[in-house]
């Protein structure tokens, strides 16, 4: 029950933060690209400290980090200080997609175990 709350959490966050993209003020397509080459090394990272420290600690981490990080865009002007609003965007998709890649895993190993 907990897995799936965290699966649906993460592709709620996930989805609204690619909506979001667009809306960042500097063009929709270069938004869109940036945010998107987020995901590349975030994946290969997710599952090297998935390998190397577990599922439950790197998933605690990844979703505690990308909460931060979205309660830190809230506090920050969006006056000339736009790159710092955008680096904390990216760092909360970054550790959605990590904690998604984890939570696909585990949902994974769960069906295998389950039969």
């Amino acid at each position: 029950m907990l897995i799936t709350f965290n699966w649906l959490a993460n592709a709620l966050v996930y989805n609204g933060l690619s909506f979001y993209s667009a809306n960042l003020n500097v063009n929709s397509f270069l938004g869109f690209f940036i945010s998107s080459a987020v995901e590349i090394p975030s994946y290969f990272v997710g599952w090297y400290a998935m390998d190397k420290w577990g599922r439950r600690w790197i998933l605690f981490a990844t979703m505690t980090t990308g909460g931060i990080a979205g309660i830190c865009c809230m506090f920050v002007p969006l006056g000339k200080t736009k790159c710092w609003h955008i680096s904390f965007i990216r760092l909360r998709r970054m550790c959605t997609y990590m904690s998604n890649v984890i939570v696909r895993v585990v949902n994974i190993l769960f069906y295998l175990l389950m039969q």
